[in-house]
């Protein structure tokens, strides 16, 4: 069980490096065409802007496996693309097969998501840590959900969702 465990929070953690990656990827690219006085409208959404619900997180769930396989079949990365990326084609077609008529709230949720899946496999490994421990990760991930944008009730949603989010997981990565 334990080395079930380990091996779901390493898949989980190597998605989240990559959405990081892949939100700083676009945070460069908007940068850079501000600089050039161009605005990149795709790169524009945040985050934080998109409140995680029940249903969101279901329709993401749904898609995520389907994505990933497209992404893959056609030589991207789910993990690494971006909504600018994404532009038209059939990733687009996909999302909107699932209901994502903007495929940028889609790119928002994901990015939400994996904001959240470190804390989540941090908080499943603070068993036996020193309470000084525990309150000093537990800063951290606030200042992090802080500006992110996450409220307490978007990790709530995440933890009862847990299984739901590793067995999508999964199934992205076959």
């Amino acid at each position: 069980m334990k080395k079930h465990f380990f091996r779901i929070a390493v898949i989980l953690l190597v998605f989240a490096y990559s959405a990081c990656a892949k939100r700083s990827d676009a945070d460069e690219t908007r940068t850079h065409d501000t600089m050039n006085g161009e605005e990149n409208s795709a790169d524009q959404s945040q985050a934080g802007a998109v409140t995680l619900t029940q249903e969101l997180l279901d329709r993401y769930l749904e898609t995520l496996p389907p994505f990933a396989h497209k992404a893959k079949d056609i030589g991207d990365n789910v993990n690494t693309i971006g909504a600018a990326q994404l532009g038209g084609g059939e990733l687009v077609a996909l999302l909107q097969a699932h209901g994502w008529d903007d495929p940028e709230l889609f790119m928002d949720v994901h990015a939400k998501i994996w904001t959240l899946v470190p804390w989540l496999v941090a908080s499943q490994n603070m068993k036996g840590q020193s309470a000084h421990m525990k309150k000093m990760i537990a800063d951290q991930y606030e200042e992090l959900f802080k500006d992110a944008g996450v409220s307490e009730g978007e990790k709530q949603l995440i933890l009862a969702n847990q299984d739901k989010l590793i067995k999508a997981v999964e199934e992205a990565n076959k």
